[in-house]
């Protein structure tokens, strides 16, 4: 195991996977839009995470599903009934570009719970960000 914890030849990424954002009654969203973490889960917040990884050599991958909600509640039910933390249905740009001023490395998109309607937005304003300054993500996984 080297200085930073890691050990030898292994990859150096750490993914948080799903139910890391804020419900809807934790104010999933700012009043902007923007997609937030949830504040029991991760009080210092995702680019405080972020930066910790990254300060011992780690990068970071986060999870967002393509539709309107992601595929796991987490063991929360909002009072809406909505089962499932909030995904990037409807906010393709808005939510690549939060992930990279968070600093986030690797960006899994997990294809649960996506409207045939949105498939063709999603192409149009996601995929093509992946290599433009917006979007510094070196790694995106469609699932």
């Amino acid at each position: 195991m080297g200085p930073n914890g890691r050990v030898s030849g292994r990859l150096p990424y750490i993914n948080l996977d799903d139910c890391w954002g804020a419900t809807d009654l934790e104010g999933n969203r700012a009043d902007s839009g923007r997609y937030t973490w949830s504040p029991a889960r991760f009080p210092s917040g995702i680019p405080a995470l972020t930066a910790w990884l990254h300060a011992r050599g780690f990068l970071f991958g986060l999870y967002t599903a393509a539709g309107n909600l992601t595929c796991s509640t987490g063991g929360r039910v909002s009072p809406s009934g909505a089962k499932g933390a909030p995904g990037s249905g409807g906010h393709y740009g808005q939510d690549a570009a939060t992930f990279a001023s968070w600093g986030v490395d690797y960006i899994k998109l997990d294809w649960c719970r996506m409207p045939d309607a949105e498939l063709l937005q999603m192409q149009v304003t996601l995929l093509p960000l992946h290599s433009t300054p917006t979007c510094q993500a070196e790694t995106w996984s469609m699932s």
